[in-house]
């Protein structure tokens, strides 16, 4: 009897070895998986991290040098930098104003990329940009009579740093206005552009402007001969380092069926007392007045007020970008004070 006692329990002390093996090895296996597990999302939590340090790396380098987004010495597409075990390495793709940084990050064995796409110096997407007046404290944008506005899938609402007063009344088609208190932000570098001018003019009041090159003026410049009329066809740029005064009515790609657009750039005033009839992009660093009605396919940017005394038709179009490009010039380069401002953002599975 007794011995089938202490049969039975060695028996059941051997039942209990087992069944505790069995449960330790499962535990064992349980502990080692999550380990494993939680490793692993360490790792791609970490590789995550990385890469969007990737991009912040890539939006203060573009903040100190903004050149770097554009091709050419010092400037190279791919980049790659140790950071925090690991490292990142950055690709970017520029497409007039749209910006794409890739992110890919490496950490041990994981590999995680984010994709940022941006729209480098948002004023180009406006039709009318006006910044504080001059005279008031108020009105950045006045049109005397009627205005009508029409925008576009890619952009054309109305950027304000100040109000709007539209006279008589006003049309927007598919476009908004955007009052903000913030500086525009848009410059261009006068200097970049001199140098890469085809025609300079020092001492002409008035000249003859090649629609299709870059011409630029040291100092104001005046049309009000009516043997000399500002008639401008071709898709070039006009830099004035002054005033820009025109007292007849101004002509510019009037044709609004062909596919030029020209670009005049001021650092002061721009001033227009007859007609105005443009297609391309009309920039001051000044104010715009204009005296009677405007016509234009393209966009109105000033960095103080823009005042309109009769009708203006405005619709939106940005293809006075590509100019850049067809002079080997990139955005980046010749805007100063940009911004990126996101338009979107996404992980890509590796």
């Amino acid at each position: 009897m007794i011995e089938e006692e202490q049969g039975s329990v060695t028996v059941l002390t051997l039942l209990i070895i087992t069944l505790l093996s069995i449960t330790s090895a499962g535990l064992m296996s349980m502990t080692y998986n999550e380990i494993k597990t939680s490793n692993y999302n360490y790792q791609r939590v970490q590789a995550f991290y990385i890469a969007e340090a990737g991009i912040e790396y890539a939006k203060n380098k573009f903040a100190n040098n903004i050149s770097w987004l554009a091709d050419g010495e010092d400037n190279n597409n791919d980049l790659a930098k140790s950071f925090a075990g690991g490292e990142f390495n950055l690709s970017k793709e520029v497409n007039n104003n749209i910006v794409k940084i890739n992110s890919t990050a490496n950490y041990n064995d994981l590999t995680k990329t984010v994709v940022a796409t941006y729209l480098y110096n948002n004023s180009f997407k406006y039709s009318i940009v006006a910044g504080a007046s001059s005279t008031t404290e108020e009105v950045a944008i006045n049109i005397k009579k009627n205005a009508k506005i029409t925008g576009a899938d890619s952009g054309g609402d109305i950027y304000v740093n100040g109000e709007v007063d539209f006279g008589k009344g006003y049309e927007l088609i598919n476009c908004d206005i955007v009052e903000d208190d913030e500086a525009i932000g848009l410059k261009f570098d006068i200097d970049l552009l001199e140098a890469k001018a085809d025609d300079y003019f020092v001492q002409e009041t008035s000249p003859v402007i090649n629609g299709n090159s870059i011409s630029y003026s040291d100092h104001s410049l005046e049309y009000n001969n009516k043997n000399n009329p500002f008639n401008i066809n071709g898709s070039g740029i006009l830099v004035v380092d002054g005033n820009l005064t025109i007292g007849k009515n101004a002509d510019i790609n009037s044709n609004q069926n062909n596919d030029d657009s020209f670009i005049i750039i001021t650092t002061g005033d721009i001033r227009i007392k007859k007609e105005f009839d443009m297609q391309g992009l009309l920039y001051s660093q000044g104010s715009i007045n204009i005296k009677k009605d405007a016509r234009i396919k393209g966009s109105l940017i000033a960095q103080k007020e823009i005042e309109i005394a009769k009708d203006l038709n405005l619709v939106f179009d940005d293809s006075y970008l590509n100019i850049f490009k067809d002079f080997n010039l990139e955005v980046v380069e010749v805007v100063k004070e940009p911004s990126l401002d996101l338009i979107s953002w996404k992980e890509v599975n590796n």
